[in-house]
């Protein structure tokens, strides 16, 4: 699929996230080295070969981890090599040169009470019925295909994600389930059966 922009609030990929880490001083991940980025039906180089390719620039440390890694044991993976093995992915799957950076505009303030905590509530998921959407404002989101209701082909992960998939649509399964909703939608499209989902509610 090649057809399609990816918007990033940052001038990079995953530049937000590795802003963050880096914010906090963090050098290596909390997930061994089994656990990377990847796309769904391609055989990928794994990051763990990915950091074998790169050996000589590895500290003594670093090739320590791998060794463990590589003996099935777990192996704690650097930021750096994470960071570049990312960029990797990305380009070899043409992602990069698809992606514009765009910001937003502007972000409506709310008194409620944390959507995380409130959405495990009988409450709190009503927060995310169409009618409540509406009322106060907010975007609707097709369920099924992740589609911005109103645009013309904008689908939404991340933050926007969570106003169809709540909380969990901001942590690594959720941006999967969004990604594979979105993958469906824009293949569906495109063989001419593109019709929106289920809005929220």
């Amino acid at each position: 699929m090649r057809d399609f922009l990816l918007l990033e609030r940052e001038s990079r990929l995953t530049g937000r996230f590795f802003t963050r880490v880096d914010n906090l001083g963090q050098r290596v991940l909390r997930s061994p080295y089994e656990h990377h980025p990847g796309a769904e039906g391609h055989r990928d180089c794994e990051m763990l070969d990915f950091a074998r390719l790169h050996w000589p620039q590895l500290t003594e440390v670093e090739q320590h981890e791998v060794r463990m890694a590589q003996s099935g044991q777990r192996g704690v993976a650097p930021i750096d090599i994470f960071e570049s093995y990312c960029s990797h992915v990305a380009a070899s799957h043409e992602v990069t040169a698809r992606a514009r950076r765009a910001e937003v505009l502007e972000v409506a303030g709310s008194d409620e009470a944390d959507v995380n905590a409130a959405f495990f509530r009988p409450e709190g998921r009503a927060i995310f019925t169409r009618r409540s959407l509406e009322y106060r404002g907010l975007p609707l989101v097709h369920e099924e295909t992740m589609e911005l209701a109103g645009t013309a082909r904008l689908y939404v992960m991340g933050a926007l994600a969570s106003l169809a998939l709540g909380p969990a649509a901001r942590n690594i399964d959720g941006h999967r389930v969004a990604a594979a909703r979105i993958t469906a939608a824009l293949r569906a499209r495109r063989a001419g059966a593109g019709r929106p989902g289920r809005s929220n509610g």
